[in-house]
């Protein structure tokens, strides 16, 4: 068979293939042609061309390393990175890391919710109006007015609690044992109406008569009213003014304020100067330091409580310190009803009542010889009490003193003066009522009798409920003495708005 592809017939529609060389024999080494050039490295045979020649032993040869290409660096680091990614999320994924993230995202936006909620109720609370209608009774509603803070919480309520819950004697020789204070408790003597917190310009009302009264009225949440009084003045009201016993005008210390013995006698030149130079108010001024912050109340019955309060009421804690005040109140009153009238009650340390600048009762603690500091008149009782070595029945247990009768007209005004000291330290008091002759025909000294509180308006129910804790008989039932509450205008010093 021809082996010549040049016999192949052509292909139809094909330009005919170029003719093919035929196909030769590689040739044989032998016939190689012989060259001086060495081979390339990868060309040399495994063992040298001299075979009859020991082969020495060499290690074997490896080509140069390629330089290193950035690109295929790039590109391994990024699959070893996406390979630990992977196992990363794999991780991730096997211990719930989806769900977590979702809780975590959840619980942020429910916290940023609740202190959005929260944020916006304080704002709220603290922007609301403060202002409350304070009338009480069946008359018109007081006054509205605005409130502002004041501290209830004492520097120390330790050590307060530490202090004795019984009235203690003044004297070291005394055997006078007194009772535990009824219903009494350090927390209720630290705070709210009865500790003295004020609300500095609340206005309690009281209505019942022409005009708006001025009370201890209601407390909103901190804020408070004190037994001693608040800023507002009103016709309705005593003004008051604290003084510090220990220093004198100018600030100057006037002896060893832990020296109770001098504390006390300080109180006795201070009762005495006062009665000396006719009961005037500048004796007072003059000699003793004073609070700014005046005080005003239709009333003065203050149940036993710290002697610290004071000073916290006429925020003045920083200048004036218990033990060793005295509180001076001084107003206008007229009566309901033409009568004959008499002061009772008493005060721990001391209490002094005038009318018209006559005193008419002097209701101390009988200890230490403080029932005669002042001249008794011959109508005050007990008979006795104000004796050198007398003493108040029921001292401790509602005892009181009677003082001097005197009397009143309707429609005239007079002017009435109330002293209350403190000396000893620890629980005071000051718990002044009045009794009407018409209305108490027997006329007798009993502690048992429930006598009115003396008073220029409607007591507010958080006053009466701020009275409760006392040994006294006393009801809130009874006159009221004041100008606005008898139909009376306001005169010049009577405290109107």
């Amino acid at each position: 068979m021809p082996t010549d592809h040049n016999f192949l017939p052509p292909v139809p529609s094909l330009p005919p293939l170029p003719p093919l060389e035929p196909e030769s024999d590689p040739p044989h080494p032998s016939q190689a042609p012989e060259t001086n050039d060495l081979p390339e490295p990868d060309a040399l045979p495994p063992q040298h061309a001299d075979a009859g020649l020991p082969h020495p032993q060499e290690e074997p040869f490896l080509p140069e390393a390629a330089a290193p290409d950035p690109a295929a660096g790039a590109a391994l680091d990024a699959a070893a990175l996406s390979e630990n990614l992977g196992s990363f999320r794999r991780f991730w994924r096997k211990y719930g890391g989806d769900s977590f993230l979702i809780s975590v995202g959840v619980h942020a936006i429910l916290a940023i919710i609740a202190v959005t909620w929260v944020v916006s109720v304080v704002v709220i609370n603290d922007k609301r109006d403060n202002r409350i209608d304070t009338g009480a009774g069946g008359g018109n509603r007081g006054d509205r007015v605005t409130m502002s803070e004041h501290r209830v919480k004492p520097r120390n309520a330790r050590n307060m609690a530490r202090s004795s819950m019984k009235l203690m004697s003044k004297a070291a020789t005394s055997t006078v044992s007194l009772p535990e204070m009824p219903n009494l408790s350090i927390s209720s003597l630290q705070s709210g109406p009865l500790g003295g917190a004020t609300s500095k310009g609340l206005d309690g009302g009281a209505g019942g008569g022409p005009g708006g009264g001025i009370g201890p009225g209601s407390g909103v949440e901190r804020h408070f009213v004190s037994v001693f009084g608040i800023t507002r003045p009103g016709s309705n009201a005593l003004e008051g003014t604290l003084y510090d016993l220990k220093r004198s005008r100018n600030g100057t210390d006037l002896y060893v304020h832990t020296n109770q013995g001098a504390r006390m006698n300080e109180m006795r030149k201070a009762y005495q100067a006062f009665v000396r130079t006719g009961l005037n108010k500048v004796t007072f001024d003059s000699h003793y330091l004073s609070a700014k912050v005046k005080l005003y109340t239709p009333d003065i019955f203050i149940p036993p409580l710290m002697a610290e309060m004071a000073p916290r009421a006429f925020d003045c804690e920083k200048e004036i310190s218990a033990p060793g005040w005295l509180a001076y109140y001084e107003g206008y009153i007229t009566p309901p009803k033409t009568d004959a009238y008499r002061f009772a009650g008493m005060g721990d340390d001391g209490m002094l009542v005038a009318i018209n600048r006559q005193v008419k009762l002097w209701a101390p603690w009988t200890q230490a010889g403080m029932q005669t500091w002042i001249k008794p008149q011959k109508d005050w009782e007990p008979k006795g009490a104000h004796l050198p070595q007398g003493r108040l029945p029921g001292l401790g247990r509602g005892g009181r003193y009677y003082g001097s009768w005197f009397n009143m007209s309707k429609g005239n005004t007079y002017f009435v003066q109330i002293v209350i000291a403190e000396s000893a330290g620890g629980l005071f008091s000051s718990e002044l009522m009045i009794q009407q002759k018409s209305q108490n025909p027997e006329n007798l000294p009993s502690n048992a009798v429930p006598l009115p509180i003396f008073k220029l308006a409607p007591l507010s129910p958080e006053a009466i409920k701020a009275k409760q804790k006392t040994w006294m008989k006393w009801t809130h039932d009874g006159p009221n003495f004041g100008l606005e509450a008898n139909g009376l205008k306001p005169r010049p010093g009577s405290f109107s708005r």
